[in-house]
């Protein structure tokens, strides 16, 4: 008979795969408006939220695959790890595109935003 279970919860990172991927078709698209580089630019912030909401997802199927309420440091911090390596490997493809450039700024907007969702889970599943 079929486990159900592991059946069921190889979709949980459904979600994060989802949002990774509309990250990329996002990163190598030539449509996008320029917007001049500045650490407080809408491009900046849009970096931070797309890869907090990609950590919050991994976070999310981590609950998930586990079927648990906590999640270990070391599954938290290599989420965030995770998040910031794709990050980086879509600026190495950016770099390779006519169209596109690499940014180290980015770069660093897509670390906050993996530690931003980290700091905004501690907080939440903090014990009282």
């Amino acid at each position: 008979m079929p486990n159900f279970s592991a059946a069921r919860r190889s979709w949980v990172y459904l979600p994060a795969l989802a949002w990774a991927g509309l990250i990329a078709s996002l990163s190598t698209t030539a449509n996008l408006p320029h917007v001049p580089l500045e650490w407080l630019s809408p491009d900046k912030i849009g970096h931070l939220v797309f890869y907090a909401i990609l950590t919050g997802w991994l976070f999310w199927g981590g609950l998930r695959w586990q079927e648990t309420q906590t999640l270990s440091a070391l599954y938290l911090w290599g989420c965030v790890g995770l998040a910031f390596l794709y990050g980086a490997a879509l600026e190495g493809v950016q770099a390779r595109l006519p169209h596109r450039q690499f940014d180290y700024a980015d770069m660093m907007a897509n670390g906050v935003g993996a530690v931003l969702a980290l700091l905004y889970w501690q907080y939440r599943h903090r014990k009282p």
